[in-house]
């Protein structure tokens, strides 16, 4: 049989095959408007690359709003879904690059391609995070993901799915930033997770200024910068930030004036190693000094020293 005769059998067989595994699974998305969950994402993702401004992602929220929880089961498959080593499928897979497109269904598309994958948890991410409290039956299973440390990059996303679902994730939050056997940029971001509950999240204040000595520099400096952010307790906070500032290393200085800065005048006690930093030998550190002071004691900058 010629080469170019074996296309359309393999297609065919393909196509039965992902049939055949649609009718056994029960694969039923739900969806609004005549468009299923999957396709609302794909195609606010594919069309502007998830720009939050748009009116195709105000129309993609409204429509995962509109399904609610009955997008929680399919959304947890997404972000579920485990990376396949087969060589089988890498075959398929890179000869489905060859294909045009909409020849293959999106389920195998998806079944196939590792990238999709990759794809299909993010979107997912943004999905958990539009449904926002609604999601909250989830949170047991994302953090079970968000403390797996054999795939990174899903307990990563895990955590920020739940970024959005209200104070009652905090806790766990707190368990993933604690956890040293979490993934250093997965407690990362748990940490940032936390900056967005405002004064609900004020028993994360002694654990931060715990983790701002650290070893990994990710963890003391996400410390420093969400405690910035959060802006909670000045009269604990200023002084530990002021000892985490006065380190020798450049990117613990950094981060602890930056966070200094963000206290505005709460932080008049770190004007002195404010000042001195206005001489340091980094350019860096000595604009972030210039900023902070800006904000914390902008007079004393008329008697600045000459770097």
């Amino acid at each position: 049989m010629k080469k170019r005769q074996k296309w359309p059998l393999i297609l065919g067989c393909v196509v039965a095959v992902f049939a055949l595994a649609l009718l056994l699974t029960g694969y039923r998305e739900p969806s609004y408007q005549g468009r299923k969950l999957s396709q609302w994402m794909n195609a606010f993702y594919n069309s502007l690359g998830g720009d939050p401004e748009t009116p195709e992602y105000l129309e993609a929220a409204a429509a995962v709003r509109h399904m609610g929880t009955n997008a929680l089961p399919h959304l947890l498959k997404w972000i579920s879904s485990q990376p396949s080593r087969s060589k089988t499928r890498e075959k398929l897979a890179a000869w489905m690059h060859k294909l045009p497109e909409r020849v293959i269904p999106q389920f195998g598309h998806d079944w196939i391609c590792e990238d999709a994958r990759r794809v299909r948890i993010g979107r997912a991410t943004v999905a958990f995070q539009i449904l926002g409290t609604n999601a909250a039956p989830a949170l047991p299973q994302l953090f079970r993901l968000a403390n797996d440390p054999t795939d990174e990059e899903r307990a990563i996303q895990a955590t920020r799915a739940t970024y959005g679902m209200g104070p009652e994730v905090i806790p766990a939050l707190l368990r993933t930033i604690q956890n040293t056997n979490s993934l250093g940029r997965n407690r990362y971001a748990a940490m940032i997770g936390i900056t967005g509950h405002g004064t609900n999240a004020l028993p994360a204040v002694p654990i931060l200024i715990h983790y701002l000595d650290a070893p990994e520099p990710l963890i003391c400096c996400g410390a420093a910068e969400m405690l910035g952010r959060l802006q909670l307790e000045p009269a604990t906070c200023v002084p530990a930030l002021i000892r985490f500032a006065a380190k020798t290393n450049a990117g613990a200085q950094a981060s602890g004036v930056k966070a200094l800065g963000q206290f505005g005048t709460n932080a008049q006690p770190a004007v002195p190693v404010l000042h001195a930093a206005l001489a340091d030998k980094n350019e860096y550190i000595q604009r972030l000094a210039t900023e902070a002071l800006l904000k914390i004691a902008p007079e004393v900058l008329t008697n600045a020293p000459t770097p």
